[in-house]
């Protein structure tokens, strides 16, 4: 079925749900027709339990609710307000679903509404699963989806409230399941998330696209977080999804389809800065008043989550580091750090939005006890007083030829803090600034500073500056 028939489809299903509960509110004549269904005393007639469902198929249904379905070939397909399952009228009363081996195919729209349905017994003779085949069976906890089903359809399990997982074989050609959801078999596209597997998801790393309706009728869940990796989502991909608060995505995806995202939803975009670095680049908190950052994106733990200072409605876990900052003149000041539970070796970017990081601020990184080392960027011209003082585990640093300036105790209180090289470009240094250190290097074209055995001088040698106290040997 085309992608525009599937759209098709979705607004009929809408406009019917709507057409039942109006007919539900009001005295509806016997007989009276709504896009094609005969309501009254139509709906309650009694059905047949036995009959044909395909060219060479039966059917029966016994006293117990067992439907159980035979022979070998394709099973009809039907269509939604027009042609319906032959067990249709009965559908409350069943309670299960034995499919014989010899039956190749599970019809569209087969078990549509059988809200009783607990248990469905496929065989491996089956190989297509028809769209909206299990729509609305809101008693399956768990379908188990043999090696030879290679095609599966539309809204196949959406509305299943009670679903809590789609297992595969593992020797399934084209499907794969992870957790109770349904993927593609090299696990680059997300099929179909159960609707009751739980309340937050976050995307596997390697997911590249997530299907049409995937998390239809997902009615319990309030997070999702896409992988970067993800290219594209498609259209209705969050249909009816009217619980849904947060939605973490990469600023560069912008192949997302008709309807794909309920609009009370926020939704919070982020780059990578390096393996556990994130940065947020844009909130929309829509209807929500605030959403909480992740803890792992992607299987990956997040570590640190740089954050423009005044933003407001985004929760920081206290496992990652959250580094504020500020744009100012054109440039990008770090201002704030606060530390998380996790150990973290550090990258600060070159560019934030375009524009330069030039200043590692007063305080900035002051008393974050599990920052283990930090990269700065070639772009950093100034690190302010006390920046990275009372960092413990902070053991390396790198100081980028280009930094003018090292404000006053930068680096106190840092006991496992090496050797730090001071380039040619830097022209102040702050009282106490590199005390801290084992040992200090100077670029020997440097203006203002020299070095001898590890202690930093003034340039001609006469002034002793800065003695490290973890000075080896000493």
């Amino acid at each position: 079925m085309s992608k525009e028939n599937s759209k098709k489809r979705i607004r009929e299903i809408t406009a019917f749900a709507a057409a039942l509960l109006l007919a539900a509110a009001f005295s509806v004549p016997a007989g009276t027709e709504i896009m094609g269904v005969r309501l009254g005393n139509a709906v309650v007639a009694s059905a047949a339990d036995s009959g044909t469902c395909g060219t060479d198929l039966t059917w029966t249904l016994d006293d117990a609710g067992t439907l159980t379905i035979s022979g070998i070939g394709e099973m009809d397909n039907w269509s939604f307000g027009s042609k319906d399952a032959p067990w249709y009228g009965n559908k409350r009363s069943i309670k299960s679903v034995v499919i014989n081996n010899g039956v190749t195919s599970i019809g569209e729209m087969a078990f549509l509404h059988c809200i009783n349905l607990e248990s469905i017994t496929i065989p491996d003779s089956v190989n297509t699963i028809g769209g909206l085949a299990f729509n609305s069976c809101t008693g399956i906890e768990s379908i188990n989806i043999p090696k030879s089903v290679t095609s599966i359809g539309y809204q196949a399990f959406c509305g299943c409230t009670n679903l809590k997982g789609i297992e595969v074989d593992s020797n399934n050609p084209a499907y794969s399941s992870e957790g109770g959801v349904l993927f593609n078999k090299s696990k680059t596209s997300l099929t179909a998330y159960p609707n009751a597997k739980g309340d937050s998801y976050i995307i596997p790393d390697g997911v590249t696209s997530i299907d049409f309706a995937a998390f239809c009728e997902c009615t319990s869940l309030k997070s999702v977080t896409i992988p970067n990796s993800v290219e594209s989502i498609g259209d209705y991909a969050f249909y009816c999804c009217s619980s849904l608060e947060s939605l973490f995505i990469p600023e560069g995806l912008s192949n997302i389809g008709t309807d794909a995202i309920p609009i009370p939803a926020a939704q919070v975009k982020y780059t990578v800065v390096d393996d556990g670095v994130f940065l947020i680049k844009d909130v929309n908190l829509n209807d929500q008043l605030s959403v909480t950052f992740p803890k792992e994106i992607g299987g990956e733990p997040v570590k640190a989550v740089f954050i423009e200072d005044g933003t407001a409605g985004v929760t920081i876990p206290n496992t990652a580091t959250q580094i504020k900052y500020t744009v100012s003149d054109d440039k990008v000041a770090i201002t704030r750090a606060t530390a998380g539970t996790e150990k973290i070796s550090l990258t600060i970017p070159e560019k934030i939005g375009g524009k330069d990081v030039a200043a590692i601020g007063d305080n900035a990184f002051a008393d974050c006890t599990n920052l283990e080392k930090v990269t700065l960027p070639d772009s950093i011209i100034s690190i302010g007083n006390s920046a990275f003082a009372r960092c413990p585990s902070l053991a390396g640093i790198n100081i980028p030829n280009g930094v003018n300036s090292i404000g006053a105790d930068a680096f106190i209180g840092c006991p496992s803090l090496g050797s730090i090289t001071i380039p040619s470009s830097v022209t102040s240094i702050g009282t106490g600034a590199l005390n801290s250190s084992s040992s200090i290097t100077v670029d020997d074209s440097n203006p203002n500073y020299s070095s001898k055995d590890g202690v930093l001088f003034n340039k001609d040698g006469t002034i002793l500056i800065a003695y490290p106290i973890n000075k080896s040997g000493d």
